[in-house]
């Protein structure tokens, strides 16, 4: 049982210095507030396992339940905005793929915090076929599956992404203007109605007394100040093709990947 929790120790340390060392290399804001529930879950399980492994349960608990409570606001917090998008866009298949997260969420609430797996256990000692001791399992399984095909797709992603600006060079580019790239709404428990703004931000760059424009793939709820600066990488040949760098959705896949693998 040791060998166990020296196992997840190690693992977690790995994708904790993961975590870190891309937080400490991107200089966008969004970027490390996105990391941040990551690597507070990290930290947590790597205490709870190093109580476990001194056999202090009652401290083990305690940063059981911390970790319950940041990974499920996580975890609801992406699964509504994963169904946002997914209505938004009318892709009803892309909904249905939610509905074995919300399952595994809702499961996760039921056994952590309102202590019912003990019950249940109890009441199907005697059946030859447990049934919360097989939903478990697949739940686990669920989430070691999804957390290793997202992990692939943004691992590959990732790379295609390098691979495709593999000679781009960096220079520095300067906040120019903004369009709405999202209008979305929602009304409080007053019933008034709430405007949520999201904008697409473009830069503008220099290359041998040329200047270029590049925009963000994605919407984001601020805008910068004037002439703030962010790293931009462009083709060499082609100075009209640029990225900016700094979060993509790549870089999602593999944070919720590594964590969904962490949490197995």
């Amino acid at each position: 049982m040791k060998n166990l929790f020296i196992y997840k120790i190690i693992r977690t340390i790995a994708i904790l210095i993961f975590l870190i060392v891309v937080m400490l290399r991107t200089t966008e804001i969004i970027s490390r507030v996105l990391i941040l529930p990551f690597l507070f879950c990290s930290i947590l399980y790597i205490l709870k396992n190093i109580c476990l492994l001194n056999e202090n349960k009652k401290y083990a608990n305690i940063f059981n339940k911390l970790f319950i409570i940041i990974f499920l606001t996580f975890w609801f917090g992406f699964l509504v905005y994963w169904c946002y998008l997914a209505i938004k866009g009318k892709n009803y298949l892309l909904l249905l793929f939610t509905i074995p997260l919300w399952i595994i969420g809702i499961y996760v609430i039921r056994r952590s915090l309102f202590g019912i797996k003990a019950k249940a256990v109890e009441k199907t000692k005697h059946k030859k076929i447990n049934f919360p001791i097989v939903i478990s399992s697949f739940l686990v399984l669920t989430v070691l599956v999804s957390g290793i095909i997202f992990l692939g797709i943004g691992i590959k992603d990732t790379y295609k992404l390098n691979k495709n600006t593999k000679g781009y060079i960096t220079t520095n580019g300067y906040f120019k203007d903004y369009e709405i790239y999202n209008i979305s709404t929602n009304r409080d428990k007053y019933n008034n109605v709430k405007k949520h703004v999201t904008y697409k931000l473009t830069y503008v760059y220099e290359v041998n007394g040329k200047k270029y424009t590049v925009d963000t793939d994605y919407g984001v709820g601020y805008i910068p100040e004037k002439n703030s600066i962010r790293e931009v990488k462009y083709n060499p040949n082609n100075p009209n093709k640029a990225i900016l760098v700094g979060t993509n959705g790549s870089n999602f896949l593999i944070y919720f990947g590594a964590f969904l693998y962490l949490v197995h």
